[in-house]
C-alpha cells in the first residue's frame, strides 16, 4: 500500500473515532459544597464581581463551567439571553450558578434574588433547570446557597 493511502485511510479511522467517540464530562456538581469548593479557584483574588455558569448534564456532570459575566466592585450584570444562548451550544440540561461578593458578605441583595428569579423564568422555557446559585465571600464566610434557603 502506497504512503498516500496510508494516510488517507488514517485521516478515515481518526475521523471515525472522533465521530464516535462518548463526549468526556467532568465531575457531579450537585451540592452547594461541591460548586463552592470549584467556584472559588476561579473567584480567588478578585476584587470585581463575576458570574459563573455550572453548564451540566441531565444527571449534574459538568460539561463546562464558564465565567460568563464580569462586573465591577459591587456588581455585575447578567444578560440572560447569553445565558440561554450557551445553554443551548453546549445541550445543557441543568445549570448552577456562582458569584462572588468581594465585600466578603454572602447575603443576597435584591438584584441577586431578582436575576435568580429571571434567569430561572427564561430557562424554564427551553426546558433547563436551575439547580442553585451560590454566593461567595471572603474565605471567612460561607458561601450563600439560595437552594438551601429557599429561594429557588
Amino acid at each position: 500500500m502506497s504512503n498516500e493511502k496510508i494516510q488517507r485511510a488514517a485521516k478515515r479511522i481518526e475521523k471515525l473515532i472522533k465521530e464516535s467517540a462518548a463526549p468526556v464530562y467532568g465531575p457531579t456538581v450537585d451540592s452547594c459544597q461541591i460548586a463552592s469548593t470549584l467556584a472559588k479557584a476561579e473567584f480567588y483574588g478578585k476584587e470585581n464581581e463575576g458570574f459563573l455558569v455550572f453548564y451540566l448534564t441531565s444527571q449534574h456532570q459538568l460539561i463546562k463551567k464558564i465565567m460568563e459575566f464580569e462586573g465591577s466592585i459591587n456588581s455585575a450584570y447578567v444578560y440572560p439571553r447569553a445565558v440561554v444562548k450557551r445553554a443551548l451550544e453546549l445541550n445543557a440540561a441543568a445549570v448552577l450558578f456562582a458569584h462572588n461578593h468581594p465585600s466578603g458578605i454572602t447575603t443576597p441583595s435584591q438584584a441577586d434574588k431578582d436575576i435568580t428569579q429571571r434567569l430561572k423564568t427564561v430557562l424554564e422555557i427551553i426546558d433547563v433547570t436551575v439547580l442553585d446559585h451560590i454566593i461567595l465571600g471572603d474565605s471567612n464566610s460561607e458561601p450563600y446557597s439560595f437552594q438551601a434557603n429557599f429561594l429557588m
